[in-house]
């Protein structure tokens, strides 16, 4: 048994190192970071496409050999870029439970926007860049689409299944309008970019709220509706939205949503 009991312990992970107990990087944590920065650099300098991965190592001081273990292609290297804007959103913790849904994915995709900030200047030159290299952008996404999964489930909204993938592309439409816009807006507190990203979510709440088809069928079916006196207008509690219906779910209604989960 000493032996077995050895024999395990020699095969568990070592813990990761601190410092007064914070976690530091990896070795290769920091070169993926090192080489992400130099290729920001260098984007400001020359545009992404024209880019080379020895060009880029060379600017972060690493080696060729210790490039290609962090990030074997460019385009890896774009979706580490990618990854560490979603952990910069997802740090912040979930929005609070008790804002309706759209209210929690305004907030979610302004985070991102806002860890995008200090690399504005090279995310307008990689994104001027990619529609000449469509290999490279086919390539990205379903990195891209993982980000926008996450930035679903941070906002409390399902990312699984056939909905979930249908969610996912409606938000994809929505951030990549809303980017265009925050790429050109010049305003201190990002005005138009909110007033583009709000507009795009109630846009997708009106839609999902005039087309019964877009609501799943046990969505459909209707709810039971309260006795009410004929000489009192009602409110059809059925066209209320919750987080499963975005933005593949819908009612024939077109009131207001009623609940905190609204869209």
């Amino acid at each position: 048994m000493p032996v077995l009991s050895n024999t395990i312990a020699s095969t568990r992970p070592a813990a990761p190192p601190t410092v007064l107990g914070i976690p530091t990087p990896t070795p290769t944590a920091r070169r993926a970071a090192q080489l992400i920065d130099a290729a920001l650099r260098l984007t400001l300098e020359r545009g992404w496409r024209e880019l080379t991965l020895p060009e880029i190592a060379a600017e972060a001081g690493v080696s060729l050999a210790d490039a290609y273990t962090a990030f074997p292609t460019k385009m890896a290297m774009l979706n580490g870029f990618m990854a560490r804007i979603d952990r910069q959103m997802l740090a912040e913790g979930a929005p609070d439970a008790a804002e309706t849904v759209r209210d929690r994915l305004f907030d979610v995709v302004m985070r991102r926007f806002d860890a995008l900030a200090p690399h504005k200047d090279a995310v307008a030159a990689i994104v001027d860049d990619l529609p000449a290299d469509p290999l490279s952008t086919l390539a990205a996404l379903p990195a891209f689409g993982n980000s926008m999964a996450w930035t679903l489930e941070a906002a409390g909204v399902s990312a699984s299944g056939i909905s979930g993938a249908l969610r996912i592309q409606g938000l994809a439409i929505i951030y990549l309008t809303t980017l265009r816009t925050w790429l050109q807006d010049d305003t201190a507190d990002a005005a138009r970019t909110m007033a583009t990203l709000d507009r795009a979510l109630r846009r997708t709440e009106m839609l999902i709220r005039t087309f019964p088809g877009l609501r799943s069928p046990r969505q459909r079916r209707p709810a039971p509706r309260p006795t009410q006196d004929k000489d009192q207008p009602g409110e059809d509690q059925s066209g209320a939205l919750n987080a499963g219906d975005f933005p593949s779910g819908g009612s024939p209604s077109g009131d207001a949503p009623k609940d905190g989960n609204s869209l």
